[in-house]
């Protein structure tokens, strides 16, 4: 373990001792959710996980974060609110596939910085003409490239974030932690 490069153990320290430590040291560096986390429903719940983000100095709620997405999508309307100049949208040749299956096309790809907490994070979205029930979706390129870990029974998302130590975020929809592993 990298951890334990180039630490001195003193010879009286016995395996068991050594065990207990080894194992402090790697639960306090994983990502876990825990029952205490749980919303006040508790797991009776059936809530879509949401955010909320600064963009543009601007904070956007209704952040849908979907792990079953395959692009993030921005609705034109969300785009059009924050006052992004449209000249920003290049075009993009992806197609996506709707929740009933249909193919829809995009209007083009555009890059958002997203402010979450204080960590800032370049985003490509996909620019899409549709109603729909959140401002931005966020979906497994923004979790995988963020490391996050977001629960929607836990109705929150953790970080990985190395080497920074940032505060923990509350939306108003939803509690937001930061895990800060160094």
């Amino acid at each position: 373990m990298e951890v334990l490069d180039g630490v001195n153990i003193p010879e009286e320290t016995t395996s068991e001792t050594l065990a207990a430590t080894i194992g402090r040291i790697v639960k306090a560096n994983k990502i876990s959710f825990h029952d205490d986390e749980l919303p006040a429903e508790g797991v009776g719940h059936n809530k879509a996980l949401h955010i909320a983000v600064k963009c543009y100095d601007k904070v956007v709620t209704r952040v849908l974060i979907h792990g079953g997405s395959g692009c993030n999508i921005c609705p034109f309307t969300t785009l059009r609110d924050l006052g992004v100049n449209m000249g920003e949208i290049k075009e993009s040749r992806v197609n996506v596939r709707a929740f009933d299956g249909a193919q829809r096309s995009v209007i083009g790809e555009i890059y958002l910085i997203l402010q979450v907490g204080q960590a800032e994070f370049p985003i490509l979205f996909q620019v899409m003409d549709v109603s729909s029930n959140y401002n931005l979706l966020l979906g497994r390129p923004w979790v995988h490239m963020a490391r996050t870990v977001p629960s929607t029974l836990h109705q929150c998302v953790k970080f990985e974030w190395v080497a920074q130590k940032l505060p923990s975020m509350e939306s108003s929809v939803t509690p937001f932690f930061l895990l800060i592993l160094s």
